[in-house]
């Protein structure tokens, strides 16, 4: 913070602070002014007295305020301030922030000295406000029914009688398929085409026979093979016939092949391959088109040991892979067929575990389901306290034990310690000791 500049001489009146100052400070705000004056004629006075050579002697110890010299028709250093405050409060008021000072307020009237006399000569050219083309004297514009029947009448005129389903533009134009280039389009697609004919000699086909030739070769065909027609009885695919022509009897199929068809091919991911099924001596063989496909198994002559992955479908051993049955929980707890798989959720059936200061271990059920645990307790001044097991013994529980423990170098005060049989839930400490204080340490075993 600086101090103000001051001058020698005498500043002929104070300035008054008005309402309509802005609030600005620094050397030559206005805000200073005062003040400034006032340093002013005090460097002035100091300067005339000092070239008196009048002696003080005899005079008041200097002074350092306003007061110190009984003046009272001057404002001090807090009082300026105050009535700085309080003329700057009374100007702005309740003026919005962004209109509290006067280069706002000019801004916002856009620096007009005569914005009252503008405003009011430009609202002189203007309508009154209306809402109607007729209350503002408009005639060279529809209103809206004007409008709206213009429009209707224009539609009106554009659709004419078409149909509903073609009286719009975009059902127009999906009819033409959205082809700009439409009769274009037909033109060239019709070049393309034949002439209509009722013959196929009329369109100019050679390669296919007429009605009259396909007659003459079914006639002579029927004829010569003795069959008259061929079916399905009620349309039943399953029951094909023909019919002989000199007993215009009705033959099926199946009966007379003396077995029940099986198609070939045709299923899902099947190859049109010609496949061959017929016994051999090693037993009924298939063969696809001219690949030998090899002996189909049955019951009668299935040997394992003959399969080309042999050793993988064989018993297991310690020396020999191939294949075992997984062993039941059952089988696993008794620990005596060497011949099954155990899987990896049965070697930790019945296995838990909480590592913890008060904790457990539970063994797997085919080592016995045994469970250990372990806690720290406090008696705290009493004779007897329970105990609970982190986690309940599913079966039993067999012993408990628990000890004395020394804590940061102090020993318990029990004396001595005991414990109750455990239950499957806990047990209780006993000690030697009405009022004992201190850490006992135990451990019990389950299942």
């Amino acid at each position: 913070m600086a101090d103000l500049p001051e001058s020698n001489e005498w500043t002929t009146g104070i300035y008054q602070l008005e309402t309509s100052d802005p609030v600005l400070g620094g050397p030559e705000g206005i805000d200073n002014l005062q003040a400034k004056q006032l340093a002013n004629r005090t460097l002035w006075l100091k300067d005339k007295t000092e070239s008196l050579g009048v002696s003080l002697a005899g005079k008041a110890g200097k002074a350092t305020t306003l007061g110190g010299y009984g003046i009272s028709d001057a404002f001090t250093k807090p009082e300026v301030t105050l009535a700085i405050q309080q003329a700057i409060a009374s100007l702005v008021a309740s003026s919005p922030a962004a209109l509290d000072t006067l280069k706002e307020l000019a801004d916002a009237l856009g620096n007009d000295p005569n914005f009252a006399t503008t405003m009011t000569n430009a609202l002189a050219g203007k309508a009154n406000k209306a809402a109607t083309l007729a209350g503002y004297g408009i005639t060279d514009a529809f209103t809206k029914p004007e409008t709206t029947t213009a429009i209707q009448q224009a539609i009106a005129s554009l659709v004419a009688s078409s149909p509903a389903a073609l009286d719009t533009l975009k059902e127009l134009a999906d009819a033409l398929g959205n082809d700009p280039n439409f009769a274009t389009t037909m033109t060239n697609a019709l070049a393309g085409k034949a002439n209509k004919a009722a013959t196929l000699g009329g369109y100019g086909i050679t390669d296919a026979y007429t009605a009259t030739q396909t007659n003459s070769l079914l006639s002579a065909k029927l004829s010569r093979e003795s069959i008259l027609s061929v079916g399905f009885q009620n349309d039943d695919v399953r029951l094909p016939y023909m019919l002989r022509e000199s007993d215009l009897g009705m033959y099926f199929l199946e009966p007379k092949i003396g077995y029940t068809t099986v198609q070939q091919g045709g299923g899902i991911d099947q190859l049109p391959n010609k496949i061959k099924i017929g016994y051999s001596l090693q037993g009924v063989r298939i063969t696809v088109d001219t690949t030998d496909a090899g002996i189909i198994w049955t019951s009668g002559n299935y040997d394992p040991t003959k399969k080309a992955d042999a050793d993988s479908v064989l018993q297991a051993t310690e020396s020999k892979r191939g294949t075992a049955r997984i062993a039941p929980i059952a089988d696993v707890n008794a620990g005596v067929d060497d011949a099954a798989f155990v899987t990896s959720k049965k070697l930790r059936w019945g296995f838990s575990a909480s590592l913890a200061i008060n904790g457990y271990i539970a063994l797997p059920s085919w080592l016995g389901g045994l469970v250990i645990q372990w806690g720290r307790s406090d008696l705290a001044g009493s004779q007897f306290g329970n105990v609970a097991f982190p986690v309940a013994f599913p079966n039993n529980g067999f012993i408990a034990l628990a000890v004395d423990a020394v804590v940061a170098g102090t020993p318990s005060t029990l004396s001595a310690v005991g414990v109750t049989v455990p239950t499957t839930a806990g047990f209780s400490l006993v000690s030697a000791s009405a009022s004992a204080a201190g850490i006992q340490m135990w451990a019990a075993i389950g299942n």
